[in-house]
């Protein structure tokens, strides 16, 4: 069996542990690495000031939301960036080397690893705190299982029972909130407890695996950054079963008879359709999901891949104080309510654009996205 999933890997591991046992194949998301970026900022701004931290920014949508990262109400003191190893058999912690961003070439077997983003103490508890950047809800902060792997790792690792393990949510226009979750030893146990069942499960996992059984994959929203989203099984038999055109029949069949079909038939052919729908869905995210990665030759010459796609990102605080200067406060509460689009601003003149790209509160770039396009 391969290395323990890493602690950002572990709500997957625990929904689907198949999903560990199948060949990975490595990607990275836009999301993931603007998340990468601000982390690696924050970590820079604490040990070299602001300005140092964001010099090493690139100039794109990345930029912006560091600028806007609310330094001054992050917790100070403490670790950040602290690679942590526990380990399921002698239930013990230590601090990995610092070899790189997030390295744990150092690992052993019955070691699970990760990387808080902030390690500290308040009194008796030991404090663990992530960043996220991204809107997507993770729940409840106590049940969650990468935060609560890292809480374990951490007290463990500082000698305590009593920890507080939490998520700073950070936004693009400067707000932020958090969610906390304290633990106790009775938690603290239970969570060590579930870490070795763990173990079994993806043991029994890697057989179910190696025989490439559909039934053994669990999909939901936790496929969409798999890295066995290509060597998955169960998006396999779905591909194919589009593929075939069995799908295709099915529907001309359903289209032909909608004017003579009952009440109860359309019933059932919307249902169906529904059915379909999701289908379609999950395999169209499958198949750009594989593109992204390498390219798909369509037969008519186009290319289904990543592509550089442009954006324009205005900052908000220049962009509003442009608009209060040239235009009076009540026209910046209307083009700038929480994020300046180039819409609104061209609405006040080509001159007011002007002086906003002058202030350098535009941002201008390219990221990839995965498009049909002719090479």
């Amino acid at each position: 069996m391969r290395r323990l999933p890493t602690a950002s890997q572990l709500p997957r591991a625990f929904r689907c542990a198949a999903s560990e046992a199948l060949p990975h194949f490595q990607s990275t998301s836009d999301v993931g690495k603007k998340g990468t970026t601000v982390h690696r900022f924050i970590e820079t701004a604490r040990k070299a000031g602001r300005d140092v931290a964001l010099a090493q920014v690139a100039e794109d949508d990345a930029h912006a939301f560091c600028e806007a990262v609310p330094l001054d109400q992050l917790p100070t003191g403490g670790s950040h960036e602290l690679a942590l190893a526990w380990d399921y058999e002698s239930d013990t912690a230590r601090a990995l080397p610092s070899i790189g961003h997030r390295d744990y070439e150092d690992a052993t077997p019955t070691e699970y690893v990760g990387t808080a983003d902030y390690v500290g103490r308040d009194g008796a508890s030991v404090v663990v705190l992530d960043w996220k950047t991204g809107h997507k809800y993770l729940g409840p902060a106590h049940e969650s299982r990468q935060l609560r792997m890292l809480v374990l790792a951490a007290a463990r690792l500082e000698g305590v029972d009593e920890a507080r393990g939490g998520y700073c949510f950070l936004r693009e226009d400067g707000s932020y909130s958090f969610s906390w979750a304290s633990f106790d030893a009775f938690d603290l146990a239970e969570i060590a407890d579930e870490l070795r069942d763990l173990v079994s499960t993806l043991e029994d996992a890697q057989t179910a695996a190696d025989g490439r059984d559909p039934a053994a994959c669990h999909e939901g929203e936790w496929c969409d950054y798999c890295p066995a989203f290509n060597s998955c099984p169960a998006k396999m038999q779905l591909a194919r079963a589009i593929g075939s055109g069995d799908a295709l029949k099915e529907l001309t069949s359903i289209e032909r008879t909608i004017a003579t079909a009952s009440d109860a038939e359309l019933a059932a052919a919307v249902v169906r359709l529904e059915r379909y729908d999701d289908v379609a869905e999950r395999v169209r995210r499958a198949v750009r999901a594989r593109a992204a990665m390498q390219p798909i030759e369509l037969p008519d010459g186009r290319r289904l891949g990543a592509v550089p796609w442009p954006f324009t990102c205005i900052k908000p605080d220049v962009a509003y104080e442009t608009v209060r200067e040239l235009h009076g406060e009540a026209a910046a509460e209307v083009a700038v309510p929480r994020k300046a689009t180039l819409g609104a601003l061209k609405k006040l003149g080509d001159e007011t654009v002007a002086e906003v790209e002058r202030r350098r509160g535009v941002i201008t770039g390219s990221k990839p996205q995965v498009r049909v396009h002719r090479p």
